[in-house]
């Protein structure tokens, strides 16, 4: 009877056992992929909850959009209000938090401190603590929640998108609970009435003005800095995969999508570090550093970085690979860029200048000898 009563106080302090890190990585690296959609089953963001029976887990799916997030009890999830900026200043007090971003083919998990952060210009918000580096765009989030520390779930918050797709999310250890609470309770607002307005991309835009095309190339060439870019294509009104389109040949080449993972298998081999940003309409989650692994599943392929990030990519979703060059002050600078079936982009990596004297050198030659792709997508 004494070891039956023993047994059970122990099950029930494991389930409301506040969740240790090793649980919230596990959170955000083991997932199943969402089958491929149909005519009747558009395209899901990355993160949804892949189609079956409940998988029974210690916290919500990492990305399940805010359609579901509003099926869920009062007691689980509430949802919140006010400045995101505001909010996102004193995630700092919570202490070492992780963060999840990402899109329709591609995730980013990093573990770290959300600070300091700041707000720089045109909205948009930076953080470039230890082990997070992100920069964020809340003007273009709709709807926020906080996820209460129960049933095992851990604390944490979600920002969405105007059509429900999660931009971000932050995962908090217990240990910051109090903090938490009361950052819920001052930002805590009115269950949101959700429409689910679809996010056009970008990837089109008018580009028949005589001499525009033109202009960009001859801009292009006078580039000095690769920060310049999206200004230039914003001068321009071009979207930055027509303009890759614009200068294929000159500036950018299209390449066989069965060759770009190759080039992480050399890297990881030679230690060259890079730098990956992980994009969507709201955030961009950027890792520095060499690769410490690389793993190659059937469709998917998986980049630890020495920075303790981790980069999922699901290759059937990536619709176009480019290599792009840039000119700048210090010499060529050498991309490789991804595109979805939309012509959104979905990540961005570059030559990292940290460490090394030869890794720039090593990043071109290995990008370089990818293979072209010897037919133009529709």
């Amino acid at each position: 009877m004494k070891i039956k009563v023993l047994f059970a106080v122990l099950v029930v302090a494991t389930l409301l056992a506040p969740p240790t890190w090793s649980q919230v990585l596990s959170i955000a690296e083991g997932w199943r992929w969402p089958q491929e959609p149909t005519a009747q089953d558009p395209q899901p963001n990355v993160f949804t909850e892949p189609p079956g029976p409940p998988v029974d887990r210690p916290a919500a799916w990492p990305g399940e959009p805010l359609s579901v997030w509003l099926t869920r009890p009062r007691e689980e999830v509430r949802f919140l209000e006010g400045d995101w900026h505001l909010l996102l200043q004193k995630i700092e007090e919570l202490g070492s938090v992780g963060v999840v971003s990402g899109n329709s083919a591609i995730r980013h998990f990093a573990v770290g401190s959300y600070a300091p952060y700041r707000i720089g210009v045109d909205a948009w918000g930076a953080v470039e603590g230890e082990g997070i580096d992100l920069r964020v765009l809340p003007k273009n989030w709709a709807y926020a929640a906080a996820e209460l520390p129960v049933k095992s779930y851990p604390a944490g918050f979600a920002f969405f998108d105007e059509s429900g797709a999660l931009a971000q999310r932050i995962i908090l250890p217990d240990s910051s609970l109090h903090a938490f609470r009361s950052l819920v309770e001052e930002f805590y607002g009115s269950r949101p009435e959700f429409v689910g307005r679809p996010i056009v991309e970008a990837a089109t835009r008018d580009t028949t003005v005589p001499g525009s095309i033109s202009g960009l190339l001859d801009a292009w060439a006078l580039l000095k800095d690769e920060h310049d870019f999206e200004q230039m294509l914003s001068l321009h009104n071009v979207s930055r995969l027509d303009a890759l389109k614009a200068a294929e040949g000159k500036f950018t080449e299209r390449l066989d999508l069965a060759s770009f993972p190759t080039l992480f298998l050399k890297l990881v081999l030679q230690q060259v570090p890079i730098s990956v940003f992980t994009v969507n309409s709201g955030c961009v989650q950027i890792s520095t550093g060499t690769l410490a692994e690389v793993n190659v599943r059937p469709g998917l392929l998986d980049l630890k970085q020495s920075d303790n990030g981790s980069t999922l990519i699901s290759l059937s979703r990536i619709a176009e690979a480019w290599r792009v060059s840039k000119p700048t002050s210090r010499g060529t600078e050498l991309s490789l860029e991804l595109y979805g079936s939309s012509g959104e982009p979905l990540a961005y990596f570059f030559g990292s200048r940290n460490g090394r004297e030869d890794a720039i050198a090593k990043w071109r030659e290995t990008l370089s000898a990818l293979s072209t792709s010897a037919t133009v997508p529709k």
